[in-house]
């Protein structure tokens, strides 16, 4: 039967995806337009992710900046639905350069007349992506990503009040960035070591009110900050890696289920050999 989704990591070029609602990371988080090649193994590899890696890990790699490129998109389908995106990429001398800039809209569908509101809540989200690169030397080279999303989605629905049934209405907006910066050194033909700083945040705000009178009925949020730091070697010859390296992270949880933040730090070490 397998373990539960909260068992498997969602990675964005080789680093963790946060906000998950209970225990499920919502994908639509990611626009497609970027998306160079999905990796994905099976069974565990918690020795390099953690726990949430026993299950298997689904590593989602982004476009690197290439040659100069423009790529504008329109896209237009039923219930209003919209997209637009636009990617630049360019390379110069020792310096790589990628932006990526998505919007999405829809109005919703609705699959029974019958029960008031929508199966699926209108809503709008934006992407933007910005990749670096620089060569500082022929053995030394810096990488640097910065994301961010934000989606607005509009809620209509019925609840009992007081038993009552009313209408309410309200909004949730998500909101999800990071930053990765990257240093790596090549020490010969086999080996490099990498040095990674990696920061991510997630918020989620769903308010709800009563359309009669205005007055907030609830209030739900969801806001988590997550640190890595981390030192890498890697060696491969004849097609077999050896990895290790070391780190410490540090997460923070803020939310209306907890009457505290909850605070989490880990130092870790690990290391691994892949055959091929």
């Amino acid at each position: 039967l397998g373990l539960d989704p909260a068992y498997t990591a969602i990675l964005l070029d080789g680093e963790p995806l946060v906000g998950r609602n209970a225990g499920i990371l919502k994908l639509g988080r990611i626009a497609t337009g970027n998306i160079q090649q999905i990796e994905i193994v099976k069974g565990p590899s918690s020795s390099l992710y953690g726990s949430e890696a026993m299950a298997g890990v689904i590593n989602i790699i982004t476009a690197k900046p290439t040659a100069q490129n423009i790529d504008v998109q329109l896209h237009a389908a039923t219930n209003n639905t919209f997209a637009q995106t636009v990617s630049y990429a360019n390379r110069f001398i020792k310096t790589g350069v990628q932006f990526f800039i998505n919007r999405y809209s829809t109005g919703g569908y609705d699959l029974d007349k019958n029960i008031y509101g929508k199966t699926s809540d209108p809503s709008e989200n934006y992407t933007a992506t910005i990749k670096n690169e620089y060569k500082i030397s022929n053995t030394l080279l810096f990488r640097n990503q910065l994301r961010y999303y934000t989606q607005k989605q509009f809620n209509n629905y019925l609840v009992d009040v007081a038993q009552q049934t009313q209408i309410v209405k309200g909004t949730s907006i998500e909101k999800d960035w990071a930053v990765h910066n990257q240093l790596i050194k090549t020490l010969n033909k086999l080996s490099k070591l990498i040095a990674k700083i990696y920061l991510t945040g997630y918020a989620n705000n769903a308010k709800v009110y009563v359309q009669k009178d205005n007055n907030l009925l609830d209030n739900t949020f969801l806001q988590q900050l997550f640190f890595k730091n981390e030192l890498l070697y890697e060696r491969t010859k004849n097609n077999n890696t050896f990895l290790t390296g070391a780190g410490v992270d540090y997460e923070i949880i803020n939310s209306s289920r907890y009457a505290n933040k909850k605070e989490l730090s880990n130092i870790y070490g690990f290391a691994q050999q892949e055959f091929s």
